[in-house]
């Protein structure tokens, strides 16, 4: 994951103190990620947190001619427990064909 999308990620944190719970996000195609913690309104918004970055990172490797298909963030509570997968194909369910997301990359 690049450091900008990160950086996108976190200028939603808010570290003064507020009363909302915290959610740890995973990336787990992109080993050099670390987990990002963010303090949002509950789980329907860490999810859509997820989906904006997983767009953003469907992006960002298309453009490096890279497969998107395989890229996946799990969601965590504070407890500790999963709530949510968000992979490539929950937020890009609708292709006008058949093709695999493999032949989206420019060749």
């Amino acid at each position: 994951m690049s450091a900008e999308l990160i950086g996108t990620i976190t200028l939603i944190l808010d570290k003064r103190g507020s009363d909302m719970p915290k959610y740890r996000f995973e990336f787990l195609q992109e080993t050099d990620a670390a987990p990002v913690v963010l303090e949002l309104a509950d789980e329907d918004a860490a999810k859509a947190q997820a989906r904006q970055a997983m767009a953003e990172a469907v992006l960002d490797h298309v453009s490096k001619r890279h497969d998107p298909s395989k890229l996946a963030t799990r969601i965590y509570d504070e407890a500790g427990y999963l709530i949510a997968t968000v992979d490539f194909g929950s937020v890009f369910t609708d292709t006008e064909d058949d093709e695999p997301p493999s032949a989206l990359i420019p060749r």
